[in-house]
């Protein structure tokens, strides 16, 4: 899933409940939507709830087609019951069935800007039951609507019907047959005429399968045509990124040969409402135009160039500045501080260019300031910096309050803003003031220190908790106190405390403590470990919900697009947790998952979201003939070679048919392992003589534990330790050669990116170094071959960080935690343990204590959440080991 993607699941799963991640049936609708639709349709029809639709189903009872011509209509909510007055009637009367939008709320999301551009801006669909009807009953709309002032966002998957401002249409799936994929989610398809299954896309423009033909013979309207000019005048020459409500260009002024960006916005879409007003994109664009044309004297503000709009889109041009995203500054190598807060360099690297950063936003938000505007939503999005001379530019300016806003636009400003950067004193005031921007500079600056602002809106931990942990390891008072200041609008007073923070300072270095965790420390950081182990049982039995069968416990919002029993989001990872501190589990859980439907149509077969990780937690809390029922069905599994990762796929099961073969010595699981074995050889493809495997989803070539040659590499060696076959041997170490050749050195070590031609570099356990330095100290201690151990060391002293952006397992502090463990575990060395302990005690930071016991935030730090991949399950059974050293509950399970 790409990152956009990721915020718009992360947006429709948060909605329902402020606590967890919940499918979006769990919203409580408004019901005005549904009240005009039950005035509307006879009594025999049926109105359904699906997620965040509702649907208007004939008495008929037709089963519908399953795929074919589907008409889309989209509104703005101002225009909702006079289109439903009019559409209904027509649609019951021929007894074509449709879905509407559930309420506003869900209309809005529709529309939003973080909204898939393949799926956006429908408020209505309707079901034709053939071609022939379709054809009809488009027409028959059109002329009903034609001469209303309706309006609504251009759909972009559809072809507009005429010259109608709301009538849509597309070819595609309808009640359309489905098919698991290896990742455990569900892919659409339809089917051509000699019987192939094509993926059913939901793309940003009309596209017809090959078969079909568009009965109006309308050719599509190309708007990304780069080879002509916007306005005469602007050349397009890149996509900075897409959003539903439009594009941000990099391009040229033809006239002028000079750089410019060129932001889109598409009408009637991210709109909002204040009681009868509505603003959408195209409105906000034109106010960031005027606050750019107040604010351009300024040298910090990128000077606006032009306004127009060209189709129905509307465009601002601005002068191109040269930086990179605030937030990305920070976490460069010579900058970051919080991970390497225990090295004294760090310090010396941060210290100066924070005191110069910080200074300089002050004084630049208070130049904006004496222009008379308020930013309303400062945040590291909308701050651009030059890597080498540290100038910035503020970008982005539709929240932006200028002189003569009415009351409208006040409280509309009020609302806009990122998440843990406003103050909740916004929602008591009538209007933005000037104090608000400093308090969002204050959270900016709070970022640049330790990037843990989202935790707020769930976390009721003292605001400055997370700076005075780090006061604590030596970060300088001025630096709490300037954040401190600015939050309660004491703006001299943080510049005081900045020009006093001075990089070498004899308190400073006074303060600093070394990297080493004493004993006293140790004992601390254990018994708070044990206790908060206790409390974090006493949440998830609290918060486990037996009544339910999408989710057992709270979760990451995967959950809900994968299975509900799977180890990395589902019951089994937070069942393995339980197991290792109740030793038996609750009969209702047991009850609760003897329930489930455990079938090959809806789990793959792979480790960390399918059936052999089921079988792996069943055979691990004692369940063995569950466990091998499961392990039978897995080998019949249709995906069961698709992909060869530990994590979905062939060295996942095959490490599982190993563990059952140990437990029960039937030769149906060795047999099964050896298949397993030989199938990674045959399909190894080979760089420089060493084997590597691609990942069929996005045809990358993965490193590491989860996805890359690494874990593909472990299994192989323990596939060679139990049938002594040195083929098996010689493609692990030639495998795990592949993946440490993929090395980037820096000046803080070793560390690996995620697949090839990746930007970013991981120090964690599913991808990165935690997780191949997990596998490279095991090789030493199964071969006993010194290099083995020298290498791990080597990768363990280089990944060891203070502090990382969440505590979870797959990608934060509990992973690289038991990397740490391992080492201690596998090399002897004490000072592995101790830097286990000193990652416990920052983990211990972000628990939340609540009355039903103590919670972990997960993925994004939003939502709490239970599972072993991203919550409380994987960071527990990272504490237990620490309390009681031994194998790794999984990569040992051997």
């Amino acid at each position: 899933m790409d990152n956009n993607a990721a915020i718009n699941a992360q947006n429709i799963f948060g909605l329902a409940s402020p606590e967890y991640y919940e499918p979006v049936s769990k919203l409580e609708l408004d019901q005005v939507f549904i009240e005009l639709l039950k005035e509307m349709v006879p009594p025999q029809w049926n109105l359904i709830r699906g997620d965040i639709w509702v649907h208007a189903q004939s008495p008929l009872d037709k089963p519908p087609r399953p795929q074919g011509f589907k008409i889309h209509v989209s509104t703005t909510p101002l225009h909702v019951q006079r289109i439903l007055e009019i559409i209904v009637p027509i649609l019951v009367n021929k007894n074509i069935e449709f879905k509407i939008a559930g309420d506003e709320s869900i209309l809005f999301l529709l529309n939003s800007k973080q909204q898939s551009r393949g799926s956006s801006g429908k408020f209505m669909t309707i079901y034709p039951p053939s071609e022939e009807v379709f054809i009809d009953v488009i027409e028959n709309l059109y002329q009903n609507t034609k001469n209303e002032p309706f309006e609504g966002p251009y759909i972009l998957s559809d072809n507009r019907y005429k010259e109608s401002n709301i009538l849509f249409y597309r070819y595609g799936g309808i009640n359309p047959p489905d098919k698991l994929t290896i990742e455990g989610t569900r892919d659409s398809y339809l089917i051509s005429p000699d019987g192939e299954h094509v993926l059913d896309q939901r793309l940003p423009y009309f596209n017809l399968p090959a078969w079909v033909v568009d009965p109006f013979k309308k050719v599509s309207q190309d708007n990304d045509d780069n080879s002509t000019l916007l306005k005469s005048r602007y050349r397009i020459e890149g996509v900075l990124s897409f959003s539903n409500s439009g594009g941000v260009y990099h391009g040229i002024d033809t006239f002028t040969n000079q750089s410019v960006i060129i932001k889109e916005a598409r009408p009637h879409t991210n709109f909002w409402r204040i009681e009868d007003k509505i603003w959408d994109a195209t409105y906000l664009l034109k106010r960031e135009y005027k606050t750019l044309v107040q604010l351009e004297s300024l040298s910090f503000i990128p000077d606006p160039i032009d306004f127009f709009q060209e189709w129905e889109h509307s465009f601002l041009v601005e002068q191109r500045v040269d930086g990179i995203r605030f937030d990305s500054f920070w976490t460069q190598e010579d900058v970051i501080l919080a991970p390497y807060i225990r090295d004294i360099k760090s310090f010396n690297t941060f210290i100066p260019k924070f005191r110069e950063i910080a200074l300089r936003l002050i004084a630049m938000v208070q130049e904006i300031h004496a222009k008379n505007v308020i930013l309303g939503d400062l945040s590291p999005n909308n701050i651009l910096i030059n890597n080498d001379t540290l100038e910035m530019y503020f970008i982005d300016f539709e929240s932006g309050l200028l002189p003569g806003d009415d009351s409208e636009i006040m409280k509309y400003a009020l609302h806009w803003g990122t998440p843990g950067f406003m103050s909740q004193n916004r929602e008591g005031q009538e209007s933005l003031k000037p104090k608000d921007d400093f308090y969002s500079l204050a959270m900016v600056l709070y970022s640049c220190v330790i990037s843990v602002n989202n935790i707020f809106e769930i976390n009721n931990k003292p605001l400055m908790f997370f700076i005075d942990k780090l006061v604590d390891l030596g970060l300088p008072i001025e630096v709490s106190s300037a954040i401190t200041h600015l939050m309660n609008n004491e703006v001299d007073k943080a510049k005081e405390a900045l020009l006093q923070l001075r990089v070498g300072n004899t308190e400073m270095l006074a303060n600093f403590h070394s990297s080493k965790v004493n004993e006293n420390m140790i004992k601390s950081i254990a018994s708070n470990v044990e206790n908060t182990l206790e409390r974090m049982v006493e949440y998830i039995l609290s918060t486990t919900d037996c009544d339910r069968n999408d989710r057992l416990f709270p979760a990451h919002y995967s959950i809900f697009m994968t299975n509900p029993i799977n180890v990395a989001y589902g019951a089994s990872g937070t069942m393995l947790f339980l197991q290792e501190m109740m030793e038996e589990l609750p009969d209702p859980i047991w009850d609760w998952v003897d329930k489930q439907p455990i079938d090959l149509q809806f789990y793959p077969p792979g480790f960390f979201v399918g059936l052999s990780g089921i079988a792996y937690t069943f055979l691990r809390c004692g369940q063995l003939e569950k466990g091998e029922e499961v392990m039978d069905m897995l080998y019949r599994s249709e995906l069961l070679f698709e992909e060869p990762s530990i994590f979905l796929g062939v060295a996942g099961w095959g490490m599982v048919s190993l563990s059952y073969w140990k437990r029960t010595k039937k030769d149906i699981y060795l047999n099964m392992a050896l298949k397993a074995g030989e199938h990674l050889l045959e399909t190894a493809a080979y760089e420089e003589g060493l084997p590597y495997w691609e990942y069929q989803n996005d045809n990358r070539v993965h490193f590491g534990l989860g996805y890359g040659s690494s874990g593909i590499a472990y299994f192989l060696l323990l596939l060679f330790m139990e049938t002594n076959r040195t083929e098996f041997k010689e493609y692990a170490e030639k495998a795990l050669e592949f993946d440490l050749q993929q090395k980037m050195e820096s000046e803080f070590g070793w560390q690996w990116t995620r697949y090839k031609d990746d930007t970013l570099l991981y120090p964690y356990w599913i991808h990165g170094s935690s997780g191949i330095g997990s596998i490279v100290i095991r090789f030493y201690s199964i071969l006993g071959y010194e290099k083995y151990k020298d290498l791990a060391c080597k990768i363990a002293d280089d990944t060891f960080v203070k502090y990382a952006f969440i505590p979870s397992t797959f990608e934060g502090l509990a992973g690289i935690g038991e990397f740490m463990l391992d080492m201690y575990f596998y090399s002897g060395k004490t000072d592995y343990y101790e830097k286990a302990f000193d990652i416990a005690e920052t983990i211990l930071w972000f628990k939340i204590d609540t009355p039903k016991g103590t919670a972990y935030p997960g993925r994004w730090l939003t939502k709490t959440s239970t599972d072993y991949a991203t919550g409380s399950a994987g960071i527990g059974l990272f504490f237990k080991r620490l309390l009681n050293p031994g194998p790794h509950i999984i990569l040992d399970m051997y």
